[in-house]
């Protein structure tokens, strides 16, 4: 039996169907028919009845599944504990990050550890949160830099190195704000926005392989509004970009506010009366036994991020200077 195609015979037991399964193997429908075939000829026994919509499956071939099944999972065990092993042995570590991520924190914390582990090799991996969540369980990267955690689940631990003041990036040019005087920016300042107020302008939305998607939905669900994604996309820089060209808003770090020159100013806002905030931290799997090296970046980085943050990063506040009640 060919380990790498167990895959094959579970894929058509879970989806039913020899094109769906040929399509998430990445193989093509003659090729996995062939060896479907190949293999019941192999065994004397028939695992697929395929005269029936959906395809079921054989009592033969229930059991031949369940087993598999248990293979799978001992072969998954078995790749994941020699990659490890690949790992100590070379003294490298695998870090997740998605690019805006990498962007900020990067230049902060590799310049440090390269100090205290000079020999340790630091592989980036740089993906979108679904994607590295799914190499996290593959443990194909071992920690992942995340934020606005979403259900991480029981088999992963969450390590919060600091909070990250967000705001609001707000088009200044929608026609619903021409009635109102809307103020320069100022040094960490944000403008109050009332909830509301957001039900009536475009939102520039990342989707779920992003972080910030969670938090933009959890305070909508807090303020019980629905506002308009117009538009979705996988990269958070490119959505604040973007808002104030489309006469409408995006999330974003308060950190743009320092680093980022929008060719059209936006007003920096928060819809709630205090600063919004998303914890920043370290994921890695409970129950696996990290390399050392990976221990010592966690470490490392509980001790220089929050001091980066705390030095470099300005707080803001949230004031209320506008009046809305033209538009209310």
């Amino acid at each position: 039996m060919d380990l790498n195609k167990i895959d094959y015979v579970i894929a058509v037991a879970d989806l039913k169907s020899i094109s769906k399964a040929a399509s998430a193997c990445f193989v093509s429908q003659p090729a996995l028919t062939r060896y479907i075939q190949g293999l019941e000829r192999e065994l004397g026994l028939k695992l697929f009845d395929r005269s029936t919509v959906p395809v079921q499956m054989t009592e033969a071939g229930v059991r031949y599944v369940e087993k598999l099944r248990q293979i799978q999972r001992l072969r998954d065990q078995l790749e994941g504990e020699m990659k490890d092993l690949y790992r100590r042995s070379r003294q490298q570590i695998v870090l997740g990050m998605s690019p805006t991520r990498s962007y900020t924190w990067l230049p902060r914390i590799l310049p440090a550890f390269r100090k205290v582990c000079p020999s340790v090799e630091v592989r980036v991996i740089e993906d979108n949160l679904i994607e590295l969540l799914h190499l996290l369980e593959r443990e194909q990267i071992d920690i992942l830099f995340m934020s606005t955690v979403p259900d991480v689940g029981e088999l992963l631990q969450f390590v919060e190195l600091c909070r990250e003041e967000m705001c609001l990036v707000v088009s200044r040019s929608n026609p619903l704000l021409a009635p109102l005087t809307l103020p320069e920016n100022r040094e960490r300042i944000l403008q109050y926005i009332p909830p509301r107020v957001l039900t009536r302008l475009p939102l520039i939305s990342t989707n779920k392989s992003n972080g910030t998607y969670y938090l933009a939905n959890r305070l909508f669900d807090k303020y019980h509004i629905s506002p308009t994604a117009v538009l979705e996309l996988k990269n958070a820089s490119s959505c604040y970009r973007m808002a104030p060209e489309s006469n409408g808003f995006a999330f974003a770090p308060v950190s743009v506010i320092l680093e980022e020159k929008f060719s059209s100013l936006p007003l920096f806002c928060s819809m709630e009366e205090e600063v919004s905030t998303r914890p920043v931290g370290l994921v890695y799997k409970k129950e696996r036994q990290l390399p050392k090296p990976a221990m010592e970046f966690i470490e490392l980085a509980r001790d220089v991020i929050p001091g980066y943050a705390r030095e470099h990063i300005p707080h803001f506040q949230v004031v209320q200077e506008i009046d809305y009640s033209p538009i209310l």
